[in-house]
């Protein structure tokens, strides 16, 4: 369908699918201080006005928008300058990724409100979610502006005991393009990976038959593709030689958990590869599962049975008693120190399961260069990491991988994996074309990437 609307100023018409999002209409359209942080409307990244009242973008059909005045950052560049200034100057701008939300919405209060109260401040920018600062130091930055508009002066410019802006402090606070999805093409084909239903089964067959016939299908990777007998890999990134086992496979034909990897599917666009995934039959063998882990340790069932399991640190790991690492240490008599004790507390203690929630969620774009070499760009913290794990993974030289990263949105840990780098990288390997990848929101269980149409290389993906 044929919308129009005024995007920051200029008329723009287009023609676009009926369950287009504004978020992707803006994006496409140079927008890119429009960013995506969870499409659930809970994180605020994705903020524009709309006929001058703040929107979530990801919420909104760009349909809807149309005939009317979508305004993003980008159309606001003075106004986040100046006020952008101060945010800066607290340092609370940090990783950068949820600054565009949070200008967009505090330049709406201060249009709203000449004087807010802190607990007004909060109210306003309560639906804008930040993994850095804690919010004390927005806080502060929208209070020194405020008193600053009040007094109609220049700011005095004092060294000692005061915060020095990072080099890149102004380019967060306006929205500049620096992260990996601004800064890759995408133009790319869409790659979604094909999760089992299953926590313990093995793959007996797969026909991807019907599923190739779809319009626009390029290819569509199983176990059958990747060596079975191959060295096994980690994705885990914090050292080397690496403390976690290594017991993965790009895809492999034992299954092991509900969710994991059965087949990467990658197409023209989302909605063919979304078709085919339908399509693609899969055939289990379904084993039991080992479900509970106070039970797991010696457990009949092994979760890693295979003989091309192994550990590299002697950290106490035996994938034939299910265990991915054991430690115990002491020193001197303790037994006696024990029975000296008027109270000994003997206790078992779990750590529970938790997640970093980074507002920038993973994304990877991979290419090949003109050496030949597999050049992968990626929101990591771990670049030398993540060559070793791709090659790794790959069963390649690392001399044929190359990893670069601009800034990242956030990390806390978290992007000391590999977890968005190794499918399109394997894509990018296997077809030699260019893949970028955007992570899907978190809890979502699919993972797209693409790679590019032409002979260049690219995948694409979300998770």
């Amino acid at each position: 369908m044929l919308i129009t609307m005024t995007l920051n100023g200029k008329k723009v018409a287009d023609d676009v699918a009926a369950d287009t999002l504004l978020i992707d209409f803006v994006r496409n359209h140079g927008c890119l201080s429009v960013k995506r942080g969870c499409e659930t409307a809970n994180c605020g990244l994705c903020t524009v006005f709309m006929d001058e009242k703040p929107v979530l973008s990801c919420s909104v059909l760009a349909a809807r928008a149309s005939g009317h005045t979508i305004t993003t950052l980008e159309g606001l560049q003075g106004e986040a300058a100046e006020f952008g200034a101060f945010i800066a100057d607290q340092g609370a701008e940090q990783c950068g990724f949820c600054n565009p939300g949070f200008m967009m919405n505090a330049i709406a209060l201060f249009r709203e409100k000449q004087d807010p109260t802190d607990e007004e401040i909060k109210e306003y920018l309560a639906g804008n979610l930040c993994r850095c600062s804690g919010y004390e130091g927005q806080l502060r930055g929208i209070r020194a502006y405020l008193d600053w508009k009040k007094q109609r002066g220049g700011r005095t410019v004092k060294v000692v005991n005061q915060p020095l802006r990072k080099t890149d402090a102004m380019q967060l606070v306006t929205g500049q393009p620096v992260y990996v999805d601004d800064v890759t093409p995408r133009d790319c084909l869409c790659v979604k990976l094909l999760r089992s239903p299953h926590a313990n089964a093995i793959v007996k067959s797969i026909n991807k038959t019907a599923a190739m016939k779809v319009p626009g299908m390029e290819a569509i990777f199983t176990w059958e593709d990747v060596d079975q007998d191959g060295r096994r890999y980690t994705q885990a990134g914090q050292t080397y030689p690496e403390a976690s086992p290594y017991d993965r496979l790009v895809i492999d034909r034992h299954v092991r958990f509900v969710g994991d990897v059965v087949a990467i599917l990658a197409g023209a666009d989302e909605k063919c590869v979304d078709k085919a995934m339908k399509l693609v039959k899969v055939e289990y063998e379904v084993l039991e599962p080992v479900l509970d882990f106070h039970t797991a340790k010696d457990n009949p069932v092994l979760v890693h049975p295979e003989d091309n399991w192994e550990s590299l640190v002697p950290v106490g790991a035996d994938n034939r008693r299910n265990l991915c690492a054991h430690d115990e240490c002491g020193n001197g008599d303790i037994d006696a120190v024990l029975a000296a004790c008027d109270v000994v507390i003997d206790r078992v203690y779990h750590t529970q399961a938790c997640q970093q929630a980074m507002m920038e969620t993973f994304r990877t774009y991979c290419e090949i260069d003109t050496y030949g070499r597999l050049h992968i760009i990626s929101s990591t913290q771990i670049v030398f990491h993540t060559r070793r794990i791709v090659a790794n993974a790959l069963h390649i030289p690392k001399s044929k991988v190359r990893v670069t990263k601009p800034r990242i949105g956030g990390g806390f840990g978290a992007k000391q994996t590999a977890v968005s780098a190794v499918y399109p990288a394997f894509v990018t390997w296997m077809t030699k074309k260019a893949v970028q990848d955007h992570l899907q929101p978190r809890g979502e269980p699919d993972c797209i990437f693409a790679a590019s149409r032409d002979g260049g290389a690219c995948a694409r993906g979300r998770k």
